[in-house]
């Protein structure tokens, strides 16, 4: 051990420091023994206990109280009092950007235990709903898993902490398959399997934790392919083929079984994707998927959650208070309405979902100003308010002061967060349609392809111009169907530069508005979608003496996309224009 460290210093020009060190001994290495080793190397301390990264340096039979320090910061981030007066968007921020980023690099590293998880995510779940005045938790109105959901599956988009943890171990575990030349890999090999592959290793005998995450992500959720003309390893959930830590989350929460599946918050899938995508402030999003989620305490909920309190509805005295009646079917909310110029809610059975979607309806009506498109949004938020002012603070606040109210409060998000584009962006927007031409002495050819699931074929589109934007050629072909778009687009791309190659061309650039098949190509991604047609596609453009490949954005496009298109429109599978027909010409023109 002291001929490698001297090793070490030599050849690193690094010099250890002995009195910063320290050793770890085994269980079975006596006493007497371990003052010859501390004598022999020069090192008095004995550490093992400490931590280094923020990681534990030696692990107990407790793996649990190793991981204590992190549970402990977690609650340190989301317990202060300044936290607690969040609101439900800021939050949200807090907790996807600092808490459950606490852990990661620990994560990463090892398989934390069952309970360490739950320790979190019941802390982050009690910041979450809150704390009344006696410091005692909140009702959690939708369980946490189900918060855990993405946001496009009905939840909040929190991280499932266990397995967010198995998708970062997965992280690991592709690096030391994929790099097996590496420090890290070399040593595991020679200490867990030496005469076996990564991918048949065990654990082992005695084997180290680091090793046993590794063992348990590799065991449960990685999943390899792999492509029959090159001896190479895929991750087939991500398109060009490499792992990522949210393609591992996205296979450890969807590829599960029945029992393991879990049911989104109630209410309408759609509108909650319509909250989240109304540019409002988070805040009202917030509430608004509450709303629909039937997370509000409303006295009709509170008293399905055994609260012993009168369900009557406090601002009207005559209904069950239901989060639809307070919002939409009560006196006081109608009133609120009728002052803010909407006399669409006044219905007695329409539902919460309906009346919300037809909030979204109004905001998508192009007869009515910008501020009268987004007021019932602030609407309904006042109304929230002014209910519980009059239930905490006995303050009865007038319809037409909440109409008022809502009415400043959207002009005012309005003249910091116009909805209409500016005149630079339209500028900007205007431009991108220009057609490049191309180097002295080379041809430009567009191309794009059409793609329908249900179809027996699909097609490609291309046309040829010169440097001074020349029309050469252009034409459409039927081509047998692909499984994906991806596939239609190498396909028609490969047609195109056979079609080129054909011609009699050989100094081509190409331009395609696909930017995924562009980086296979270019060879800046990687992709088991395209398999040997990527080979012949290379193949192909090994051909041509000289010729590139570049992304365009669609609207520099338009005119080979029409002609894709022209499959599905004429009986015959191919067609070629040697002239610009009519209803292309307005096309290459307005790019010009």
């Amino acid at each position: 051990m002291a001929k490698i460290l001297r090793d070490y210093e030599s050849i690193s020009g690094q010099k250890v420091n002995l009195q910063k060190s320290s050793i770890v001994f085994g269980m079975r290495i006596g006493h007497s023994r371990r003052r010859v080793i501390q004598g022999i190397l020069g090192i008095d301390k004995v550490g093992g206990g400490g931590k280094y990264l923020g990681l534990p340096e030696q692990f107990g039979r407790s793996k649990s109280e190793a991981f204590k320090g992190i549970v402990k910061r977690v609650k340190e981030n989301i317990g202060g009092w300044y936290n607690q007066q969040l609101s439900t968007a800021g939050k949200e921020v807090l907790i996807k950007s600092i808490a459950q980023s606490k852990p990661v690099y620990s994560m990463s590293c090892f398989l934390f235990p069952k309970q360490v998880c739950e320790e979190i995510n019941s802390a982050l779940s009690e910041f979450w709903w809150g704390k009344n005045d006696n410091a005692r938790r909140k009702i959690s109105w939708i369980s946490w898993k189900r918060l855990s959901l993405p946001k496009n599956e009905g939840g909040m988009g929190f991280k499932d902490l266990q397995k967010f943890n198995l998708a970062l171990l997965g992280k690991q575990a592709w690096r030391v398959l994929k790099n097996p030349n590496s420090l890290l890999s070399r040593i595991y090999k020679g200490r867990y399997h030496k005469t076996t592959t990564f991918l048949e290793s065990t654990c082992g005998r005695n084997p180290s934790y680091g090793w046993r995450s590794l063992q348990a992500e590799l065991a449960k959720k990685i999943r390899l392919s792999r492509w029959a003309t090159q001896d190479k390893k895929i991750w087939a959930y991500t398109s060009n083929a490499e792992y990522t830590v949210k393609s591992g989350y996205w296979v450890a929460t969807h590829l599960v079984s029945d029992n393991e599946r879990i049911n989104p918050p109630a209410g309408s899938l759609e509108v909650k994707k319509k909250i989240w995508r109304i540019k409002v402030e988070p805040k009202i999003q917030h509430f608004l998927w509450k709303a629909i989620a039937g997370a509000l305490p409303s006295s009709e909920r509170l008293c399905s959650k055994s609260v012993d309190i009168d369900p009557v509805c406090q601002c009207c005295n005559q209904e069950e208070e239901t989060i639809n009646h307070l919002l939409f079917q009560c006196q006081y909310a109608k009133a609120v309405w009728q002052s803010a110029g909407f006399n669409e809610f006044d219905t007695v059975n329409s539902t919460l979902e309906e009346n919300i979607s037809l909030m979204f309806q109004i905001n998508h009506s192009t007869a009515l100003r910008t501020e009268d498109r987004f007021l019932p949004f602030w609407v309904v938020w006042r109304i929230w308010k002014s209910r519980n002012e009059l239930l905490f603070t006995q303050k009865q606040v007038q319809a037409m002061e909440d109409a008022l109210k809502s009415m400043e409060e959207v002009a005012e998000w309005l003249s910091v967060n116009p909805t209409s584009e500016t005149h630079q962006h339209i500028q900007r927007q205007g431009n991108m349609g220009i057609w490049d031409p191309p180097p002295s002495g080379w041809l430009k050819c567009n191309s794009d392809s059409s793609f329908k699931v249900n179809n027996d074929y699909m097609g490609v589109g291309w046309i040829i111009r010169d440097e001074h934007g020349h029309y050469i050629e252009s034409g459409w072909a039927r081509l047998e169907n692909v499984g994906s778009i991806l596939e239609a687009e190498g396909n028609g791309f490969l047609y195109v530069v056979q079609r080129v190659w054909h011609k009699g061309f050989r100094q081509v650039w190409f331009e395609g508005d696909n930017l995924q098949l562009v980086n296979v190509i270019n060879k800046r991604e990687d992709s088991y979608e395209l398999g040997n047609l990527l080979v012949d596609i290379h193949h192909w453009i090994s051909k041509l003496p000289l010729c590139s490949l570049d992304h365009g954005v669609r609207e520099k496009n338009m005119a080979a996309d029409k002609l894709s298109k022209c499959v599905y429109q004429f009986p015959c599978s191919f067609m070629l224009y040697s002239v610009p027909p009519i209803w292309l010409q307005s096309l290459l023109y307005n790019t010009l």
